[in-house]
């Protein structure tokens, strides 16, 4: 944009555009950190059962996994969950079982491949 070298648009325009999206990045991995610690230190072993497994093609990134699992483990009630994994090269197959850790009071898992 030549017409806007050297103004203070140069500077500011960009900026309403872009400090939103930043803005949300941060917040996003302020919320994750913290749910990843809460989930460290509250959280139970659990086995992971894989009922249903499509793939969904990433075209230009890795393929996707998305999956419906059954969670169960010594501390809280089996539940079923769906959930998307990267395959990176793993095919998933209904009946696999795969380590997984649970927040017994929300549900919240996590799945270790």
């Amino acid at each position: 944009m030549a017409y806007m070298e050297g103004s203070w648009a140069a500077g500011i325009l960009p900026g309403i555009f872009t400090m939103p999206i930043g803005l949300l990045l941060a917040i996003q991995t302020v919320i994750w950190r913290s749910q990843a610690k809460r989930l460290a230190a509250v959280g139970v072993d659990a086995i992971a059962e894989v009922l249903t497994a499509t793939i969904r093609p990433g075209g230009e990134t890795n393929d996707t996994a998305e999956l419906t699992i059954r969670l169960s483990g010594p501390t809280f009630e089996t539940f079923e969950a769906s959930c998307e994994l990267g395959v990176r090269g793993r095919s998933y197959e209904v009946g696999d079982r795969l380590d997984a850790v649970v927040d017994p009071s929300d549900k919240t898992f996590a799945i270790f491949d």
